[in-house]
């Protein structure tokens, strides 16, 4: 009796915990944050990012003098007599330009590009999910008002049924609802099926292996509409991770053209140490110190090639900065005048509703009253769940390019207090 009790008690907890995982709802800032997390394009910016650091560091440990040890043995076999030298040195050797001009700077550079990069990746993953996100939502509401036309229309066969049975309407009415029925179960079925593979394809993006359990938390979309338009000014602009990273991008090609130099300056090199010398006929165990100077003879203009070579690099990154941009800004200014036009529509289907809703109550009753056809009962019905669905996309779409507006202009603080 104990073991079944046993049984009981953990099915019971497993049937809790499938049942409270199923009905999690996720909202907009947390898919966005599982997607950043579960990114692998946003793992891989990151490596480079790392290396890029590294590679800054190593720079300027180069720039330091360079110590290296010396430790060796020589035995001399000669005639009449052989003997034995041993020495340690220490060597320093150290390349002036690397610390004269600078040459870390480079890879600094490089690092803030590479975390610009990091950034960019992160809009992209985020512009990705949150259009996913409001699609889903979309296709809810769809399901919603389809769902809800259905059983109007089931409900308005039972009465067309019960007319045709009385002989006030004819068999055509019931053929005509039925029909009208079909078609909805029809659209209906398509809608799942998609909205089944948005769902997939979002929960891949959040690494969640079952998508039936994904359960997305509505936006207050109603209530963003009727918020102000954005602020629309050219600052915005400069504040996109992708202008950023080439700009850095820049900046690193310019002082590659400067730096070429380095291999011009001369290096120093430094050694000591003490040699044990067993020569009978020497003078026995000495100090040695040694110091000079490495001048470039001729480097068959590899200086100027190299020079030549960042400047043209650096003049295309400055026409790929300058036409993404344009670009940006191009699409920045579209979206906006998106949200304006969205903003005005929403106000014109709002008015429209209200016609279609007063419009379908008069045919509902003409009908029952035998003063409206089946037809213009039907016609008044799909008008108010096209007007409804039409209301409910319009919000969405909104919501939407306004996330877009947010991304384009690296705002992504706005996005979070969507939801609030």
């Amino acid at each position: 009796m104990n073991k079944l009790l046993k049984k009981i008690f953990v099915a019971l907890l497993i049937s809790i915990s499938a049942n409270s995982v199923f009905s999690q709802s996720l909202t907009l800032t947390e898919c966005l944050q599982r997607a950043k997390e579960a990114s692998f394009k946003i793992k891989a910016s990151v490596f480079r990012q790392d290396a890029a650091e590294q590679s800054f560091l190593l720079s300027k440990a180069e720039a330091l003098p360079q110590f290296s040890a010396e430790l060796s043995y020589e035995h001399r076999d000669l005639q009449p007599y052989g003997f034995r030298q041993q020495w340690s040195l220490i060597h320093s050797d150290w390349a002036l330009g690397n610390l004269l001009l600078k040459t870390s700077s480079i890879y600094k550079q490089n690092l803030s590009a590479a975390r610009a990069e990091t950034e960019s990746r992160q809009l992209e993953v985020i512009r990705r999910t949150a259009l996913l996100f409001i699609e889903i939502l979309k296709m809810n509401k769809q399901d919603t008002l389809l769902q809800n036309r259905l059983r109007l229309l089931q409900s308005h066969y039972v009465v067309a049924k019960a007319l045709w049975q009385a002989g006030s309407k004819t068999e055509f009415d019931l053929l005509q609802t039925e029909s009208e029925i079909l078609k909805l179960k029809e659209k209906i079925s398509i809608l799942k099926s998609d909205q089944k593979n948005v769902v997939k394809e979002l929960a891949l993006l959040l690494n969640l292996k079952n998508p039936e359990n994904l359960v997305l938390k509505p936006v207050p979309a109603s209530e963003i509409c009727r918020k102000p338009l954005p602020d629309l000014t050219s600052s915005l602009l400069r504040k996109h991770p992708l202008l950023k990273a080439l700009e850095f991008q820049i900046k690193a090609q310019k002082m590659t053209a400067r730096l070429a130099r380095v291999r011009q300056l001369p290096a120093l090199h430094l050694a000591g140490g003490y040699a044990v010398d067993r020569d009978p006929t020497g003078d026995g165990n000495y100090w040695l110190l040694n110091a000079g100077v490495s001048f470039p003879l001729f480097l068959w203009n590899a200086t100027k090639y190299q020079t030549q070579k960042a400047e043209a690099r650096a003049r295309s990154l400055e026409s790929d900065k300058n036409n993404a941009e344009r670009e940006l800004s191009i699409r920045i200014q579209k979206i906006f005048e998106k949200l304006k036009q969205l903003k005005h529509l929403y106000a014109l289907r709002n008015q429209r509703l209200q016609t279609t809703k007063k419009a379908f109550q008069l045919a509902e009753a003409d009908y029952r009253a035998g003063l409206a056809t089946n037809l213009e009962y039907l016609s008044a019905q799909q008008q108010l769940s096209e007007t409804q669905i039409a209301i409910e996309e319009t919000q969405l779409e909104y919501v939407r390019d306004l996330i877009e507006f947010y991304i384009a202009t690296d705002q992504l603080n706005k996005i979070d207090e969507l939801e609030e």
